[in-house]
């Protein structure tokens, strides 16, 4: 089993999405939209938006993800996003919330990590 696969851990569902802008031109743009295309209808897991995907448009694309989160995932108590290059582990992720008797989602908490490469 993947960290990230869809599955129920203690009554609570741990869903996951990919979020892609577009890259390249032409018809390197073209087959590539057509993979994530593919992607998308196989797995129901992605999000794209049409920006350039780079290091310089992160902020765009998390804030694109969070509004379309806001509007679509209402009855979602908590979030965490993460980069393609992360480990996280999901079941003691879960454990914490539970644990918080004080918090059932109204109340915000933010937890993040940086890369120290960049």
């Amino acid at each position: 089993m993947a960290w990230a696969e869809e599955r129920s851990y203690r009554g609570k569902t741990i869903r996951r999405v990919f979020i892609s802008g577009t890259r390249g031109s032409g018809e390197e743009r073209r087959h590539l939209d057509q993979l994530l295309q593919e992607e998308g209808r196989t797995y129901g897991d992605l999000l794209q938006w049409d920006f350039t995907d780079s290091f310089y448009n992160l902020t765009l694309k998390q804030l694109l993800f969070l509004d379309w989160f806001q509007t679509r995932c209402r009855r979602c108590r908590f979030l965490m996003s993460g980069d393609d290059d992360i480990f996280a582990n999901t079941d003691n992720m879960v454990e914490f919330l539970l644990s918080r008797h004080d918090n059932d989602g109204d109340q915000p908490l933010f937890v993040g990590g940086s890369d120290s490469s960049g």
